[in-house]
């Protein structure tokens, strides 16, 4: 065996070994791997035994239509505009309420799409949150003022009629 032959063996073994590789790793960081994550709701958890991943994007993009109709008519109602993104949002097809904010400070909210009224629940814990960046923690439920307290039961109407 000439040494040429020898080079040419090798070169094609390391060739293969490069694509192997390659193809392991894109196969590994590929779109299922990856979290899922939308604009306003921060990173979106959900449990992979119990939902599917293509069913938990379906859920997300639809809170965030949510979230995105919410926020613009909250900004008209209150004529101000605040952060009111999630940060953390859990799927959990077991939890007791439809939705709740639980995380005050960290932005965590959890949300049970089985529930019914998921949805309109999920947009008043984002009134709630939105009063909170625009008045803070202790008028959430508490209206400023009479005028507030009309500008709160007309968005609290708005969120229960998603």
């Amino acid at each position: 065996m000439s040494i040429f032959s020898l080079i040419i063996i090798l070169t094609v073994v390391a060739a293969v070994v490069v694509l192997a590789v390659r193809f392991m790793l894109r196969k590994r960081s590929g779109p299922a791997v990856m979290p899922l994550v939308v604009d306003g709701l921060g990173l979106i958890g959900f449990d992979k035994t119990v939902m599917a991943r293509v069913r938990a994007e379906q859920i997300a993009l639809d809170l965030a239509e949510i979230h995105l109709m919410v926020v613009t008519k909250l900004e008209h109602i209150y004529g101000g505009a605040q952060k009111c993104h999630v940060n953390k949002l859990k799927l959990d097809d077991d939890f007791y309420k439809p939705a709740e904010w639980t995380g005050i400070h960290a932005r965590h909210m959890t949300v049970n799409p089985t529930r019914p009224k998921h949805r309109a629940h999920f947009a008043e814990e984002l009134h709630n949150l939105f009063r909170v960046e625009m008045y803070g923690i202790e008028h959430v439920y508490k209206p400023v003022d009479k005028t507030d307290a009309k500008k709160r039961e007309l968005a609290q109407e708005f969120c229960r009629s998603i």
